[in-house]
């Protein structure tokens, strides 16, 4: 099998990780990785905010936390007027980060890479996506573990000082991504659907 569609066959959503940090050579190489995405126009709209503080990364993932405890709370009210709240796996998200005791924001990974943008163009959100899977595949291939964090929209949100990152208020989180070794690596890859091509002609 071509050895990049085996890396992307491959890839899991790794959320257990040992206490080892990631070199400085690979965190090279896996910026490196998302400096080559594409982007509409070559705009390169991103910045990284790379993070290897355990304590700052578990100082924001607690913020985030109690942030989403208060929104667990008032749950049955915003679900009537938030149509993406009833959704059950949403839902059951937010409990599960809201309730557990352990980190279900970073799962204590020892790298945190935040992808950032002071441009609010029409493509941002794509473009930095584009970078955030590069980064991904690259640190498989690394033999590191990877996930890509949703609803980094609290950030700006949860009241965490910004500064602390390096990041002026101008800038939008568009990508949060948790790198480290696994514990263990996920078995195979969960059925695909096949039913899912609208036209071959």
């Amino acid at each position: 099998m071509n050895y990049v569609i085996e890396a992307i066959r491959a890839r899991r959503s790794i959320r257990s990780y040992s206490g080892q940090a990631v070199p400085k050579e690979l965190i090279e190489q896996i910026l490196d990785a998302g400096r080559s995405a594409p982007s509409s126009l070559n705009t390169q709209p991103w910045k990284f905010v790379v993070i290897t503080d355990r304590k700052l990364i578990g100082e924001l993932s607690s913020s985030i936390k109690s942030f989403t405890k208060k929104l667990h709370t008032f749950l049955p009210i915003l679900r009537i007027f938030i149509k993406e709240l009833r959704d059950e796996k949403t839902a059951g998200a937010i409990r599960k980060t809201a309730l557990s005791e352990e980190d279900t924001v970073f799962y204590d990974a020892s790298l945190l890479i935040l992808i950032v943008s002071e441009n609010k163009g029409r493509w941002v959100t794509v473009n930095c996506a584009l970078a955030a899977q590069n980064m991904m595949l690259a640190a498989h291939s690394l033999g590191l573990g990877s996930c890509f964090i949703g609803r980094m929209d609290v950030i700006k949100r949860c009241g965490f000082p910004l500064e602390k990152l390096g990041i002026g208020r101008r800038c939008s989180v568009q990508a949060a991504l948790i790198f480290g070794y696994p514990k263990e690596f996920p078995g195979s890859m969960p059925e695909r659907k096949k039913d899912n091509v609208i036209s071959w002609k």
